[in-house]
């Protein structure tokens, strides 16, 4: 039943849905007798000034201060510090209306060189700076739900059944978009297929790369438990060998080179898969030059192991499984092993264990002696046998990791660059979407909460593809996650700028960007920060946003429901975030009925996205 969920790669699928409708909020302000705020028309158009002339992030926010000290409406993140009196007010106003053409007059004097991006004010202001208390990871964003999921997704397919549940094509009716439902009935005795769906949901929760499959959301029921995942209609790379019969040179490393990826961040975080086979590998896009993108799934077998220590259960698939598994002794590598054998079959078209039955198989596995002479394995280049061998070697030991592998010179050939030429990035774009990571601010919990959940809905979106490449160009040890020094070198690359200015830059958007505190940045943390805001601010977006914290469905949000849900991460279990997470609160109650209202959440979102 793995074939039957992963991921969609419809990137024409929000085209038309940029643009919030501010009207509709409004009139949900109306309905709970909020006056309207004149002020707000003001802050808006001098936010669009702000940003026409390139001005810093923090000059935009002092800028709206000064439209804003009489009026009773509290922007969240938008207003930082009051000023104290008239006459400073003014002496600001002077020196944030520099124009344009005098700042770059100002450049040209110090010959330095220009672009629209390099005008980023990069000292940290007090709030940004802070250590924050409130940690944002996938136990927030997919802590699970006891509601029933067919009132949110609509059945439009049966992709796949078994004894034990049932796998179903679904329709958001909010997102408008495609998943995958996983439906599993429950035992009065938890059966080992349950066990092995609950610990995948376990692994998947801590698993966040570009090339694996992500858990969107679950639930459990009293007699069910459903896993909602991404969607993939291109199918496994199972069928598409069956068709095919052999991949060239090239396709078959830009594929093995998304597995060995996969595998290292999955070994970097000391969980091991044990089950790699093109039934596990879902193909996410095929591209114009013929490459296949690919994503790993299915990790009900998969298992968090430790350094050093051997594992001894019995799993995987007889073709695919490494010798040392069936002498129950084993560690990670098994699941290079598994790679090689998938590399000999792209190649030539044929397993290099077979035989009449899973004895056979098993027996031919255990010798480890795969034949190297039959066509067309000696026309194979020198390079993709010399990889084999290495990721077939019988000793555990010797075998290559998966990060040796990733270096190997067969993925330095020109034929394997020129396939991978489709996850080159424009110029241009880089720099755009290092730009958006400048301005992106963490000091509201709340919104980076519903940015966190929006993206990890909706990361097939173009936008959230192309952020998705220059991530991996710049995790330059593909380990699935960007260091400082990492950052510093993309900066350089990518902005054209020293690595001083870089350093200083990276200083502050680690500080924004990191919201679970590990030190690193993560995939989906990378992204939330690099795509556009404006594509989170449609309707549609925003409802499902808005219903993610209104946990009840009562049309409102309480502060309850907002605490709930940040406590599922247990380091947010202390009474400072509480308090933190109560001042975000109040400030988006704009009535201080107690409740948030869906008018209140999209004027929260909107002033949010444009300061």
């Amino acid at each position: 039943m793995g074939s039957s969920y992963c991921l969609s790669t419809d990137k024409n699928a929000m085209k038309n849905e940029q643009t919030i409708n501010i009207r509709l909020c409004e009139e949900n302000l109306e309905e709970k007798k909020i006056p309207p705020v004149s002020n707000l028309e003001i802050i808006n158009k001098n936010i669009n000034i702000i940003t026409n002339d390139n001005l810093s992030n923090n000059t935009g926010i002092n800028h709206i201060n000064n439209y804003t000290t009489h009026s009773n409406l509290i922007l969240s993140n938008i207003i930082t510090k009051n000023t104290k009196n008239n006459n400073q007010k003014q002496r600001n106003n002077t020196e944030i209306t520099v124009s344009k053409s005098k700042i770059n007059k100002i450049v040209r004097q110090n010959n330095t060189s220009v672009d629209k991006y390099n005008h980023i004010e990069t000292k940290p202001d007090k709030k940004s700076t802070n250590k924050k208390l409130v940690a944002l990871n996938n136990d927030v964003i997919v802590s699970g739900n006891e509601i029933n999921p067919e009132k949110i997704y609509i059945k439009t397919k049966l992709l796949g059944s078994g004894a034990f549940g049932e796998v179903w094509l679904v329709h958001h009716k909010d997102l408008k978009r495609d998943f995958a439902m996983k439906i599993i009935k429950k035992r009065k005795n938890k059966s080992a297929e349950e066990k092995e769906i609950l610990n995948e949901i376990e692994i998947l929760k801590k698993l966040d790369h570009p090339k694996i499959l992500k858990i969107v959301d679950f639930y459990s029921t009293l007699k069910k438990y459903y896993i909602i995942t991404e969607y993939c209609p291109e199918g496994e790379l199972f069928n598409e060998i069956i068709k095919v019969g052999k991949f060239d040179e090239g396709q078959s490393a830009f594929i093995i080179n998304q597995l060995l990826k996969a595998i290292a961040y999955c070994h970097k975080n000391n969980i091991i898969h044990r089950d790699i086979k093109p039934e596990n590998i879902m193909i996410t896009n095929r591209e114009k030059n013929g490459c296949l993108q690919v994503k790993l799934i299915d990790f009900g077998t998969a298992k968090i192991f430790e350094k050093g220590h051997l594992e001894n259960k019995y799993v995987g698939s007889s073709y695919y499984m490494a010798p040392e598994i069936i002498k129950r002794k084993y560690d990670e590598k098994c699941d290079l092993w598994s790679i090689g054998v998938i590399l000999y079959i792209l190649l030539t078209g044929r397993p290099p264990f077979d035989g009449n039955d899973d004895d056979e198989i098993l027996e031919n596995v255990k010798k480890g002696v795969y034949d190297n002479s039959g066509y067309p394995f000696p026309l194979l280049s020198a390079h993709s046998k010399d990889l084999i061998s290495k990721l077939l070697q019988y000793d555990p030991k010797k075998r290559y990791s998966a990060e040796q592998a990733i270096e190997h010179p067969w993925f330095k050939t020109a034929e394997f660059k020129k396939k991978d030429k489709v996850n080159t990035i424009a110029p241009e774009l880089a720099k755009e979407l290092i730009h958006n990571m400048t301005k992106y601010k963490s000091d509201n919990i709340l919104k980076c909460a519903v940015i966190a959940y929006l993206v990890h809905h909706i990361t097939n979106t173009e936008e959230c593809f192309e952020a998705s490449k220059l991530f991996s160009k710049i995790d330059l040890n593909s380990d699935g996650r960007i260091e400082k020094h990492e950052l510093v070198q993309g900066f350089e690359k990518y902005w054209n700028i020293s690595k001083k200015e870089a350093k200083e830059k990276v200083d502050l958007i680690f500080a924004n960007i990191d919201t679970d505190f590990n030190g690193f940045i993560e995939y989906e943390e990378f992204v939330r920060a690099a795509v556009n805001s404006s594509i989170f601010m449609s309707q549609n977006y925003l409802k499902f946003a808005f219903n993610y914290f209104d946990r009840d469905s009562s049309g409102d949000i309480t502060f309850e429901e907002i605490k709930k849900r940040f406590i599922q991460n247990a380091k947010n279990s202390n009474p400072k975030v509480d308090k933190e997470l109560k001042n975000i609160f109040d400030s988006i109650d704009i009535n201080h009925d107690g409740s948030i209202s869906f008018g209140e959440f999209c004027k929260m979102m909107k002033n949010i996205m444009q300061s």
